[in-house]
Parts: structure tokens; sequence; C-alpha cells
């Protein structure tokens, strides 16, 4: 993300701000499309030190129309990062998740992370969340992350998770993405080829199906 230091006054850490908008195909959570066949916009504004600690607020919303493209998604997040050396770097973050207009909140959620990542190429994270109309149960989820660069400017990226389906207690699914990733200053572009198992196609159909997803992305 291409970020700008804004001067805090003597004594203060600086602050750096960041956003970013983007249009793309598909938006999906560890497989699974929350608008299936509908193209999405989104945005995202941050604020972080640069170092220790970063915040941010992120929005999508369907461009289509009908019962499949309905509501919008809302996302806070507030991270802690801890360097263990020059290569290798920890991270903790704290999500709340909210789908106004999306049929009476059942997916809004709490989600916590912990994560540690190698350079800027592997990440592995462990995730729980807990929907809010749920109490008590917690759905565990672990991702693992590559991005490996092939030039100046394009990259391989390619993902594997295993997760607890939400709102299906007990239903396990792994899901997974590879693709191709550009960028060129506040550019990017990405295609990618994702989908997930069949346990999670038994309960929510197309929307976990094999699908293309294409985005760009301007950031500033």
């Amino acid at each position: 993300m291409a970020a700008a230091a804004i001067s805090q006054p003597a004594g203060a850490q600086p602050l750096v701000w960041s956003g970013e908008v983007s249009l793309g195909s598909d938006l999906s959570e560890r497989g699974i499309s929350l608008w299936p066949g509908v193209a999405v916009v989104q945005a995202l504004g941050a604020v972080s030190d640069a170092a220790t600690w970063s915040a941010s607020l992120a929005a999508a919303r369907p461009l289509g129309s009908g019962d499949g493209s309905r509501g919008s998604q809302l996302v806070a997040r507030g991270a802690g990062y801890f360097a263990l050396s020059p290569d290798w770097q920890l991270q903790g973050r704290l999500a709340a998740y909210a789908y106004p207009g999306i049929g009476r909140h059942q997916y809004d959620r709490a989600e916590a992370t912990l994560g540690i990542a190698f350079r800027d190429l592997v990440s592995f994270e462990a995730s729980a969340s807990r929907l809010n109309e749920e109490g008590s149960h917690w759905y565990p989820a672990c991702d693992l992350g590559l991005r490996w660069p092939l030039s100046a400017r394009w990259s391989l990226a390619a993902g594997l998770g295993f997760a607890e389906l939400p709102a299906w207690p007990g239903t396990h699914y792994r899901y997974a993405d590879v693709g191709l990733a550009w960028h060129a200053g506040g550019w990017r572009a990405a295609v990618s080829r994702l989908g997930a198992s069949g346990e999670a196609r038994h309960f929510v159909g197309d929307k976990a199906g094999p699908r293309t997803a294409l985005s760009l992305t301007r950031a500033f």
C-alpha cells in the first residue's frame, strides 16, 4: 500500500495514513463467495505507526441487483506486530465483521487471529471466529499463504486453508487459491482460481464452487 507520513507534534510518533479502492469480480472469505457472480467495489482506510500497530476500516458492496446481491460488508480491524528477527514477524489481530442488509445479521462476527510471516514470502495464520447470534461457539481456521516474485512487477500468489464452516458447527472444509499478481506504483491487479471442498459446497452450493476472480486496486 502506498502511504504518506503525517508529522505529529514534537515527542509524538508520526502516523502513516493509507487507503485503497478496488473493483473485483468476486469477494470471498475462506473460499466462499459473498455475492457469487456479482462484481464488488471495496474501499479501505488505515492508520499505523509503520512498525508496531495498525487500525483499519473497510467496506464492500455488490454492484448487481436482485436477492443474491443485497447488503454490504463492513470490517474494523486492529493489529499489533512484533519482529522476531529481520526476516520473521509475529502479528496479532482483532476484527469485527458486520453485514447490514443481509438477513437478520446472522453472519456478523468477531474474529481473533495470530500469525507468523517470513519476509513477504510465506505466512501462516490461526484464527477463531464467533458469530454474534451463537454465543460461545468459536469457529477455528488455519491459513497458509505464499507469494513468490517472478519479476519486478509480477508474482505468483497462492493460499491453502482449513476451517469450520460458520453457522454449521462440526462441518470442516478445505479451500485454496492460486493466481498471478501485478503491481506498478499505486496500482495492483490480480487473477486467481479459487474454491472450496465438497463439504462446503454441500451447504452453500455455488458460493463455494470453483471460479476465476479478477481484481484491480488503486492504493494511495
